[in-house]
């Protein structure tokens, strides 16, 4: 992933991150939240990651690297947190792919697309009205 910056646009690149984030998060959100329900089991899938140097960190860590090699070469803002970005952008993948299995194809009716396109969207342009600069908390 972190060969990937300076390639394409940053919009392209994080839109494709966040869609396979999507098809992953659904395959293991049922066996996640089994692991989260049995302390045995959950302890057995941290041990796993952690020397096993994978897991949900190993996702997170890769987009960081990304978006920090997109912060050096100034095609996103100065003042943004690398890696406060990756964990909005999976930690709303994972919402959305929970939520899908949770309540299932009539749930929350946001569809993978739409979803994607405005994650992405807001991601890019913030939420902040006019023209705050980056870090600017009221």
């Amino acid at each position: 992933m972190r060969e990937r910056a300076g390639t394409g646009t940053v919009e392209t690149n994080l839109a494709e991150v966040a869609t396979k984030s999507l098809g992953f998060y659904r395959g293991i959100v049922p066996m996640a939240c089994g692991a989260v329900a049995d302390q045995d089991l959950l302890r057995q899938h941290r041990e796993f990651f952690h020397e096993n140097n994978t897991g949900p960190n190993k996702i997170i860590n890769a987009l960081t690297g990304y978006l920090a090699n997109e912060l050096r070469a100034g095609r996103i803002a100065g003042g943004v947190s690398p890696e406060a970005v990756a964990h909005i952008v999976q930690g709303a993948c994972f919402a959305h792919s929970f939520l899908d299995a949770f309540l299932g194809e009539r749930g929350h009716g946001l569809r993978d697309g739409p979803f994607v396109r405005e994650l992405i969207r807001t991601v890019l342009s913030g939420i902040a009205p006019g023209e705050r600069a980056a870090g600017e908390v009221s």
